[in-house]
């Protein structure tokens, strides 16, 4: 090995040695591990022999290199959280790469939204007609008539908010050509899918029997009763009698009963039995006999 090599590597090492051209001024405290390191044979490393091992000189496995450093990461403004981006599915990069946009509904969707359409617009257009005739015949007072537009045109949501409006309170009298009418108005109304319209037409019924039934039991009784008003009384009482058969099947329904967990079945078992108590209040009268 050349001397300026050797004179290189003890510098290096901070060895005082004095067979050293440059001396050091003020000799510096010995260092064990670098004497440790200084016991390495330099000569015998040279130009024909292998080179330096620099692992040996260092210690071997005594010394660790530190890990190579990762790169950094990207930071988001939003606090440094990074989410990984949805991947396009294929039929969107399918679209992207055409340059295709969403895609545009078939002609069958617009002409089925015209036909719904035209359908709605002639719905509205009957139901305001409808409330025009009963707000006509309401306001004349003509409670038949009423009954008569109702049933030409059956809406259920019609039919009970009328039933309810006569139902009060207070509850209105009815004249028995109007009880007659808006009986079966009120059956057929008992017997729909929804509940609540189902219990306000038995409400309806229930104020009918305390306050437009009294008058017609004691027309029926009397023997002075005009005989239109006897007509008008037999016509109530068969409808009625119509309503109890119906009321009574229907206290009796196993389904009902399961199906319903709201005021529908007490209401119409109290309906049948007030019922039956109305009609056998006639049992006595000559003309409904």
């Amino acid at each position: 090995m050349s001397l300026s090599l050797k004179r290189v590597l003890r510098e290096a090492l901070d060895d005082p040695n004095p067979n050293m051209e440059c001396q050091r001024s003020a000799p510096r405290e010995e260092d064990p591990i670098r004497n440790e390191r200084a016991e390495v044979d330099f000569d015998s490393y040279g130009p024909e022999k292998e080179e330096l091992n620099l692992a040996d000189y260092l210690g071997g496995a005594a010394f660790d290199f530190p890990p190579p450093l990762r790169p950094l990461s990207a930071r988001r403004e939003d606090g440094g959280i990074s989410r990984r981006r949805q991947q396009p599915t294929q039929s969107s990069g399918r679209q992207h790469a055409s340059g295709q946009g969403p895609a545009i509904p078939k002609d069958s969707f617009f002409a089925n939204s015209e036909t719904a359409h035209g359908k709605l617009c002639r719905s509205l257009e009957l139901r305001l007609k409808r409330s025009k005739a009963i707000s006509a015949c309401w306001q004349a007072g003509d409670l038949p008539a009423v009954a008569s537009v109702l049933e030409a045109s059956w809406d259920p949501p019609t039919v009970a908010h009328v039933l309810r409006l006569l139902s009060g309170p207070p509850a209105m009298k009815l004249s028995p050509a109007a009880l007659s009418r808006l009986l079966p108005l009120a059956q057929r109304l008992a017997q729909v899918d929804c509940e609540e319209q189902a219990v306000l037409a038995m409400t309806f019924v229930l104020n009918a029997l305390e306050v437009s039934w009294p008058p017609i039991v004691q027309a029926l009784h009397a023997v002075s009763t005009p005989q239109a008003t006897c007509q008008a009384c037999e016509e109530a009482v068969r409808q009625m009698t119509a309503l109890s058969s119906c009321i009574r099947t229907m206290s009796r329904s196993v389904r009902l009963s399961r199906n319903s967990n709201g005021p529908l079945v007490p209401t119409c078992r109290k309906l049948k039995l007030n019922l039956e108590k109305a009609l056998s209040e006639l049992g006595g009268s000559s003309r409904a006999s």
